[in-house]
């Protein structure tokens, strides 16, 4: 049996433009369906929720269990960080013999799972943006 690579693993170095590209269009899906702002948060909170279908497409559930598909917002195709993301997550799911897809949750710090009651660091990173400048790209639009 091979051995499995320790967790979290390292995402490398998440460019400006790279988060940039992602607080984009989480905040364009974000102010079509009004769903809020895009909260990074710190470590040890619970991050903003991102889900992947068993395909590894990402989308904005509106639900805490299992999310219809008439209830799910796809992100864009092509974000550059969601790209490179998936590709760790395949890697951890396929490690822990998991089915594909699921929901994790996105920090200053990195992405997490739940597993059970506890929260498992799957991949590391240092966010490059400040906190005011994520809220900043997610504002809801004034009516």
């Amino acid at each position: 049996m091979p051995l499995l690579d320790p967790l979290p693993f390292d995402f490398g170095e998440i460019s400006k433009a790279e988060a940039e590209e992602f607080v984009s269009a989480v905040g364009k899906v974000l102010k079509l369906e009004e769903l809020g702002k895009l909260y990074l948060v710190n470590k040890g909170a619970d991050g903003f929720a991102l889900s992947f279908d068993g395909e590894w497409y990402p989308f904005i559930g509106m639900h805490i269990g299992l999310n219809p598909k008439q209830d799910r917002t796809p992100l864009a195709d092509g974000v550059t960080l969601i790209r490179k993301l998936v590709e760790l997550l395949r890697r951890e799911s396929r490690a822990r013999g998991s089915r594909a897809g699921g929901r994790y949750f996105l920090s200053l710090d990195g992405v997490q799972r739940v597993a059970g009651s506890d929260r498992v660091h799957v991949v590391k990173w240092n966010w490059p943006l400040t906190t005011d400048e994520t809220f900043k790209s997610t504002q809801p639009s004034k009516r």
